[in-house]
């Protein structure tokens, strides 16, 4: 049995708090954009036991990934996905990826959204070199890389598969390596914008009893565009 995707409602026992901090907080803006649409606060903001917590719902222990931008807050606003260098894609470096969503009930719209590869047959990217081999590529990694580099952009390489809707202090959990978009950005201001807080979780080898790393499906080392 694997888990893939998770969905928790209520997340925060007062999300009003954690959105209020997530809009009188600090952000690092580029003039030159990122990978992703939006700007992302300077700060990190874990909760007290989110490790414990989020090992809890996914059956294995995790802990939060280093050098990403987990528990960070993201603003997009309309038109960011212009300033983006790239769409669909995969987290990398990381066992699971989350996202809760801090827009109002008001303004919410979109969600996160899902794609299948069309050359490849495949809803997510390769997570073990074997499966590559066929295509002439020597880790899963470079490969991964030159797909997003060469399709990311292009509607045409994709099929839509399922949007995960926006809800306010919905937690959606998912495994890294499906392909996937961040959805529309919209609103012109932090109050009334796609506001949401952001987790990447690696496994916590020291807790893992017997399983190993087999605990979990594997892991795309690939460019962490960070969902």
């Amino acid at each position: 049995m694997r888990i893939t995707y998770l969905i928790i409602d209520d997340f925060y026992d007062d999300p009003h708090v954690v959105r209020n901090a997530a809009l009188h907080t600090d952000y690092a803006r580029f003039v030159d954009g990122h990978n992703y649409p939006g700007d992302n606060s300077a700060d990190a903001f874990e909760m007290e036991g989110l490790n414990e917590l989020v090992s809890s719902l996914v059956r294995e222990p995790v802990t939060g990934t280093p050098e990403t931008s987990h528990c960070r807050f993201r603003i997009a606003t309309a038109g960011a996905e212009s300033q983006a260098r790239l769409r669909m894609h995969v987290d990398g470096n990381s066992y699971w990826s989350g996202i809760v969503y801090l827009s109002l009930p008001e303004h919410c719209r979109g969600g996160t959204e899902f794609y299948r590869h069309k050359e490849l047959g495949s809803d997510r990217a390769p997570i073990y070199d074997s499966e590559v081999a066929p295509y002439g590529a020597q880790s899963c990694a470079q490969f991964t890389h030159e797909i997003i580099r060469r399709d990311s952009n292009d509607e045409s390489k994709w099929e839509h598969l399922m949007t995960i809707p926006m809800r306010f202090n919905r937690c959606v959990l998912f495994r890294p390596w499906f392909w996937h978009t961040s959805g529309e950005s919209f609103g012109d201001q932090g109050e009334n914008a796609r506001l949401i807080q952001l987790f990447f979780f690696t496994l916590d080898k020291s807790k893992l009893h017997g399983s190993g790393e087999g605990a979990a499906a594997g892991s795309v080392a690939g460019p962490a565009v960070e969902t």
